[in-house]
């Protein structure tokens, strides 16, 4: 089962069927992956510095539920028995938005288990803005809450005590009440002289409070050293609550009526603004701490009456308003000037301009819609340019210039739809490294800190426009998209052996020969 965006890589199958040959396994489930950066990496500048934040749930939470034989179907990326479909009435469950928790609870209770397998089979893409972000994790939210109230759900009967309690949902309600517990507390002591914690005075706090907060932190950052983040954590709970805590709870008093909403992807994932909610809420938080420590500062207007618990009190407010300065900077959405997500060259490819002239080179990064190509020298190119692309295991791709100067961008006009998937499979059915970052907990924090004195707020120019290449509009037959089968280790390719030379000298020669062969060449944009 996957979703539209996910594409398997070769060995999928062969990595997950071996599973089922014990008869009580009904799922296999492999984590979801992704070729792209989410919205805290991306809006905070990150990329480079951490993994998305899925990487804490699918490389450490669920390994250990897999332990428990508590591990749950994500929906994409996993193979379902299908003695199991029958057994449940031929199809997935539909009383909830989250059919794949339905699934799992289904499986459990007809004494089917759910493995997991932590390995990186099958890439994605990750919600491309805070809005897409949104409806993502809004409705998680509902359909988990959603089963609560099914007689299949958590609740319901025939399911062992261990799992009633590993599938309840409660923590999209009890974090977010945790989080705004947080922000809300010191601010009524220091405005309103509301002591959060009743006989409670500083020796308390060093020795009871503080030590307990440390060692849950440490411990969860002990137990998944490259996975967890405090600091990152903690903002991105900040982020989500403003916005999925009151769509939790309203799930709570009215869990029937849910509409099923795809997350937006592509052209569709909007973003390119402010996330006004959110950015509205974090401010309002920040200046109503930062007012509770001005007038507790002033001795004439001061709040707070128990002189001991006032600095841990600003500390807190402190420590709060630096998250929600880190969550309204996520509320600005970074614009993208690219169509397609980019990948790092693998291979050395050759460009042939009009004129013969070539450039070779291994550095820069290819998409399914272009390639940006470090060059020694572009003065032989220019923006408009018809030129003809080498790509190692993918054939010769025409297109034009987009862009030049050291790094020469092109955007691809593909003249058959079977050139185009050869270079989908190249692309993403091999090992994709991004996300794949082992960083620790210091490292991580340590980027975060240095955000914000060196955050780049500079929106860079994008290519100067050309006229658009027209799409081709016929599709191929159905066959030409068969992979045949070849042996394990061998790559599959989407064309019969000779429709290209072997090598790539002699598809540089054919290319340069295609060349002289055309009608005179014309820019793009001319008559």
């Amino acid at each position: 089962m996957f979703d539209a965006d996910f594409v398997p890589q070769h060995d999928f199958l062969l990595r997950t069927v071996g599973f089922f040959d014990d008869e009580k396994v009904g799922i296999v489930q492999v984590p979801h992956s992704f070729y792209n950066h989410d919205p805290m990496q991306t809006n905070l500048g990150l990329e480079n510095a951490m993994p998305d934040d899925q990487r804490f749930f699918f490389e450490a939470i669920m390994p250990g539920r897999d332990g428990w034989n508590a591990a749950f179907c994500c929906g994409s990326n996993s193979v379902t028995r299908r003695k199991l479909f029958e057994e449940i009435g031929g199809g997935l469950p539909e009383g909830s938005i989250t059919e794949d928790m339905l699934l799992t609870l289904a499986s459990l209770r007809n004494g089917y288990v759910t493995r997991y397998l932590n390995e990186p089979l099958a890439f994605g893409l990750a919600p491309e803005s805070t809005a897409a972000f949104f409806v993502q994790r809004q409705r998680w939210a509902q359909g988990a809450i959603q089963i609560l109230y099914l007689k299949e759900g958590p609740l319901g009967p025939k399911l062992r005590l261990r799992y009633r309690f590993l599938f309840l949902p409660s923590a999209w309600i009890s974090q977010g009440l945790q989080i705004m517990f947080t922000l809300a507390a010191p601010i009524m002591f220091a405005l309103f002289n509301l002591s959060p914690m009743v006989g409670v005075d500083l020796p308390e706090i060093a020795f009871y409070v503080l030590p307990m907060v440390i060692a849950i932190l440490s411990g969860i950052t002990l137990l998944a050293p490259t996975k967890y983040f405090p600091l990152a954590a903690q903002i991105l709970s900040l982020f989500q609550t403003f916005r999925i805590l009151p769509v939790a709870l309203q799930t709570l008093v009215r869990p029937k009526g849910l509409i099923f909403k795809v997350t937006p992807k592509g052209a569709n994932a909007g973003g390119g603004g402010w996330e006004t909610t959110v950015l509205a809420a974090s401010l309002l938080m920040i200046a109503l701490s930062a007012l509770a420590i001005g007038i507790n500062l002033m001795p004439d207007y001061r709040i707070v009456s128990t002189d001991g618990l006032m600095p841990v009190v600003a500390f807190w407010l402190t420590v709060n308003m630096v998250m929600l300065f880190y969550v309204a900077m996520m509320c600005l959405e970074k614009p993208r000037v690219r169509g397609e997500e980019r990948f790092p060259l693998k291979h050395k490819v050759t460009l042939i301009g009009q004129d013969g002239t070539m450039a070779t080179s291994d550095q820069g990064d290819i998409s399914i819609s272009g390639l940006g190509l470090l060059v020694d020298d572009s003065s032989h190119f220019a923006v408009g340019d018809r030129v003809q692309a080498v790509i190692p295991e993918v054939g010769i791709v025409r297109g034009f210039i987009r862009r030049t100067g050291r790094i020469v961008g092109v955007g691809f006009d593909f003249h058959s739809e079977e050139l185009r998937d050869r270079l989908i499979v190249s692309l993403f059915t091999n090992p994709i490294g991004i996300n794949r970052q082992s960083a620790s907990a210091s490292q991580v924090t340590h980027a975060l800190l240095r955000r914000l004195w060196e955050a780049d707020l500079r929106v860079r120019q994008t290519a100067a426009p050309v006229e658009e290449v027209p799409v081709v509009e016929q599709k191929l037959e159905p066959a030409t998209r068969v992979i045949a089968p070849t042996a394990i280790g061998m790559r599959p390719y989407l064309r019969p052996a000779a429709a290209f030379s072997g090598t790539v000298e002699e598809e540089i020669a054919a290319a340069r020969e295609a060349i002289v062969l055309e009608q005179a060449p014309r820019r793009v944009g001319e008559r």
